[in-house]
């Protein structure tokens, strides 16, 4: 009996370890970094569909407004890959409510990240909390959430 159960904790505990599996979203740094944003400013991962796609609309016209908020944003992840800079800028894709219309938030995780061995899978289901910035490339300004990290 006492046999038995030994047999049985082995193949429960190999069971669970085999489950542990660690991602980019549960990485040391990243759990670490957690504590970084305890103050949300834009919580956008509990608005509707709808509300959602208006506020992002209104932060990538209107990005000055918005410049250092931290912002929570939920959302599939995807990533373009500029062939003549050879520059990956991953980002969380938002959809309206009819899923006709899509706005996406280009983000950096928290630390040295690099694509892809840091980030999620292409059109895996995300949440990001990063600080909302703007940036100049070429004449061209554009907007990401800087510091993100994986919740």
């Amino acid at each position: 009996m006492k046999r038995l159960l030994l047999v049985f904790t082995v193949l429960v505990t190999c069971l669970l370890m085999g489950c542990a599996k660690t991602s980019p979203a549960t990485t040391k740094e990243n759990r670490i970094s957690n504590t970084m944003y305890k103050n949300i400013d834009i919580d956008l991962s509990i608005m509707s569909s709808t509300v959602v796609y208006s506020q992002v609309y209104d932060m990538v016209t209107s990005p000055n407004k918005y410049v250092d908020n931290v912002v929570k944003v939920k959302g599939t992840f995807s990533v373009y890959h500029d062939p003549n800079t050879n520059i990956y800028y991953p980002s969380v894709i938002i959809k309206d409510a009819t899923a006709c219309c899509q706005q996406g938030l280009e983000f950096l995780l928290y630390g040295k990240a690099i694509y892809p061995t840091d980030y999620p899978k292409i059109n895996e289901e995300i949440t990001i909390i990063g600080v909302f910035m703007t940036y100049n490339e070429g004449p061209n300004e554009y907007c990401r959430l800087k510091n993100s990290i994986l919740v």
